[in-house]
């Protein structure tokens, strides 16, 4: 007879591989694009790219929702990762790092709230 420990590792293994991956619902992945967007924006600010941070509270506006949950984290996040460049300050992005992450960002947007011709979700 088998070790039930090894029985049980055996179970756990072949439930991990047939149960599918968590995928992420479109709330997830909307949350997640302003979360990096906000920390895009906190460092922007912290690194005195005025231009970057415009960018990246344009996009905002022009994608997200017009909800607290939204400006809440974009403003969470934001205060964040402000607070962590000035803490602990690493080297600033240069403009065209800043342009190249708002540019994915701006895609990921696109995808996750897209905006209908009225401007709005």
């Amino acid at each position: 007879m088998k070790h039930p420990t090894s029985l049980l590792a055996a179970l756990a293994l072949a439930h991990a591989l047939l149960t599918p991956a968590h995928a992420e619902t479109p709330l997830e992945i909307a949350m997640h694009a302003i979360g990096d967007l906000a920390q895009v924006n906190g460092r922007a600010l912290a690194c005195a790219e005025l231009k970057s941070a415009r960018r990246a509270k344009d996009l905002m506006v022009a994608h997200a929702p017009k909800t607290a949950r939204y400006g809440d984290a974009y403003e969470e996040g934001t205060q964040q990762s402000y607070a962590s460049q000035i803490k602990t300050p690493a080297a600033c992005p240069d403009t065209t790092t800043f342009s190249a992450q708002l540019d994915a960002l701006e895609k990921r947007l696109q995808i996750a709230l897209p905006v209908t011709s009225t401007g709005k979700q």
